[in-house]
């Protein structure tokens, strides 16, 4: 019988074995943000999948719609994936896989369902012993999904130059200095995205507790609107006036940041 090609361009898989690699801060805050502007007329669902991690249940958002599941749930959380993907062209899934073997057990029910022609994001930081996970989840991905595209995310990146990513990911880069070999050939992904190392990220979970879509459109009217806001802020005290000034420096940098993501937005798009 004949293998039917499909793709699932709507389904987005977040999975590395390894834990702390940063994740649910590159579904959240990278690949959701990213896919919205993307296609702003399109609902974006992040599916937390995952008995440990509840990092994002106190951050807030209204143009992302967060849902936090089990991991005994995950196959009923699947299976309204594949619905919805089949009946509703207009919602995009993003499946925020745990650490250990829950994203091998992820991967499993995927497998059982035979639902193929996903885009897998693998993040990873610089430890050296992240190769052997990502290696493992990526020929997983090749056995049972022959359509699908795989993304490595370099996170965390000190700088994003060519020169220092090389230097810092030595792990995947390899390093002749070192005796260290490449292992670009041996992971057979389809393309390599990065994620600058920002201390907003922790900042919009830790301290503002709001996804950084929402704050990127606060930043772009306070910058748009400032003036008239520093007057409002002066009338109301010298406290908050100084609070919301910090606030809309922070502010330019979650702009300066999202507009860093821009390759990752062409590449997703």
């Amino acid at each position: 019988m004949k293998e039917i090609k499909t793709h699932h361009k709507s389904i987005f898989c977040i999975l590395n074995s390894k834990g702390g690699v940063g994740k649910t801060t590159v579904a959240m805050q990278v690949i959701a943000p990213a896919l919205y502007l993307n296609h702003p007329d399109k609902k974006i669902t992040v599916w937390e999948i995952d008995n440990n991690n509840k990092s994002n249940k106190h951050i807030s958002s209204k143009y992302l719609k967060y849902e936090s599941i089990k991991l005994d749930k995950s196959e009923m959380a699947i299976n309204d994936i594949e619905f919805s993907n089949l009946t509703d062209p207009n919602t995009i899934h993003v499946i925020d896989g745990g650490g250990s073997d829950d994203s091998k057990f992820i991967l499993k029910h995927l497998k059982q369902v035979n639902l193929t022609g996903l885009q897998y994001i693998i993040p990873t930081n610089d430890d050296i012993e992240t190769i052997e996970n990502i290696l493992a989840i990526i020929e997983i991905i090749r056995q049972q999904d022959k359509f699908g595209k795989i993304y490595l995310v370099l996170n965390r990146c000190v700088s994003l130059t060519e020169e220092k990513i090389k230097q810092q990911f030595i792990n995947i880069f390899g390093s002749s200095e070192l005796g260290i070999n490449s292992n670009i050939e041996a992971l057979a992904i389809d393309e390599i995205l990065f994620v600058e190392n920002s201390i907003v990220y922790t900042l919009l979970k830790s301290h503002y507790k709001i996804a950084m879509l929402d704050f990127y459109f606060e930043s772009l009217d306070l910058r748009e609107n400032i003036q008239e806001y520093k007057v409002q802020w002066s009338q109301q005290g010298h406290e908050v006036f100084t609070a919301n000034s910090n606030k809309f420096k922070f502010s330019n940098l979650v702009l300066d940041l999202i507009e860093k993501l821009e390759p990752i937005r062409k590449a997703l798009s």
